[in-house]
């Protein structure tokens, strides 16, 4: 979530995100063949949960449509939703399958995945 925390979002839409994200992901893994990127995701139903909401509130921004040309125009309150986390970790790795991003991979291969944390 590192990657995704780093990225400027402020007025970008979802998929200006994704490709620069995709260009990040390469840049540091350029003298690799293979890159994985794992995602780190919050499982609700756990015992850090009630931590978690007690050191935040989800008072951010809740986004249902994580589309294309879809614009964010708070980026920071968007990520305060762990709902928009999940959303977003989805979206990237779909689009990160489309052909237009993988040609930018060249001869590298790509893993996506997540880790749960309790």
């Amino acid at each position: 979530m590192s990657l995704v925390q780093k990225l400027r979002g402020n007025d970008k839409t979802f998929l200006q995100l994704t490709e620069s994200a995709l260009t990040h992901v390469l840049h540091e893994g350029s003298k690799c063949h293979r890159i994985d990127v794992v995602f780190d995701v919050y499982r609700e139903m756990s015992i850090k949960d009630a931590e978690r909401s007690n050191r935040t509130s989800d008072t951010g921004i809740r986004c249902k449509n994580t589309a294309p040309g879809n614009k964010i125009q708070q980026w920071r309150n968007f990520l305060c939703s762990h709902a928009n986390n999940t959303a977003e970790i989805r979206f990237l790795v779909e689009q990160w399958k489309s052909p237009q991003q993988k040609e930018k991979l060249l001869e590298n291969v790509l893993y996506a995945s997540t880790c749960g944390i309790g």
